[in-house]
Formats: structure tokens, C-alpha cells, sequence
């Protein structure tokens, strides 16, 4: 399946996101493309992922990927395809270019102070520097900023 096509159908309130390293994984399979071939690369990090961890189809950040969300919840299988609801923004530049990092969870009741223990942790977790972590207005800003689709 060619990830990267999938229509993100940002609303304004949820987007679809791809998951590429399941909360809890210590390992990551490159899933953005249609061709597994081209992106024969698997890393493993030090520390298991404190959230699922993907991107969101159909989007193009500075770092020339696909903009990255954590979803917040329970454990995802790699390669799902699920609905989640953006909270927050670590504004993030690494060595490759801006390289936002969308927070997002899977119910919409978790509340922002629970997210931003996630981020903070995913910072200290993953040698993240940020500009600044910043809030659900900025994140659907960047969302819209980096769609390279209408969304359908």
C-alpha cells in the first residue's frame, strides 16, 4: 500500500495518521512508500516509544518526510491506519531541516496536562531539543501548512 497517497482528511478536529512503531516497540520499519524495497531500513532505538509513532499521509515537512505524530493510547499495530486527534506541536529542528512532531491521541478525553507529560518525555526519551512545545491552534496550523492534498 502506498502510504504516502492516503488522503489525510484533516478536518480541523482529527487526522489520519500511519503507524510505524507501535507504543512500547524499540523497533522501526520505514512504511512510507508502496514499495517495502526502497525503504529496506529497520532501526532500533535504545528505549521503547512511550506512544505509537507515524506520520500523517499526504503531508511534507521541512525534513522531507512526512510530518510525524505520536498517538497517544493504547498499543497500535504497525502499519494500521487509525483516526486521531491532534493536542499538541514540538516545534523541533534536526539535522535534516524543521522536523515537527505532532502529539495526538486516541480519545478525545485525555486531557492536555496528560499529553504533556508524553511530549516532555518523548523530548528527554529522544534527545529532542525543542523550540518550544506548542498548542492545539499551532498544531492545526502546521497540519493545514504542510497538507500537500486538499485532504480527500
Amino acid at each position: 500500500m502506498n502510504y504516502l497517497a492516503l488522503p489525510n482528511h484533516f478536518d480541523g478536529v482529527s487526522v489520519r495518521a500511519v503507524i510505524e512503531i507501535p507504543k512500547g516497540s524499540q523497533v522501526r520499519r520505514e512504511v512510507q512508500n508502496s514499495s517495502p524495497n526502497l525503504f529496506p531500513c529497520t532501526k532500533t532505538h535504545e528505549i521503547p516509544f512511550f506512544a505509537n509513532y507515524g506520520f500523517i499521509p499526504s503531508t511534507l515537512d521541512g525534513d522531507g518526510d512526512c510530518l510525524d505524530i505520536y498517538v497517544i493510547g493504547d498499543k497500535l499495530e504497525a502499519e494500521s491506519v487509525v483516526v486521531a486527534y491532534p493536542r499538541l506541536c514540538i516545534d523541533y529542528m534536526d539535522c535534516d531541516g524543521q522536523d515537527y512532531k505532532i502529539l495526538s491521541v486516541l480519545d478525545p478525553q485525555t486531557t492536555d496536562g496528560e499529553v504533556m507529560i508524553v511530549a516532555e518525555a518523548i523530548c528527554r526519551a529522544m534527545w529532542i531539543q525543542p523550540t518550544a512545545i506548542q498548542d492545539l491552534e499551532f498544531a492545526k496550523q502546521i497540519i493545514t501548512l504542510l497538507s500537500v492534498t486538499d485532504g480527500d
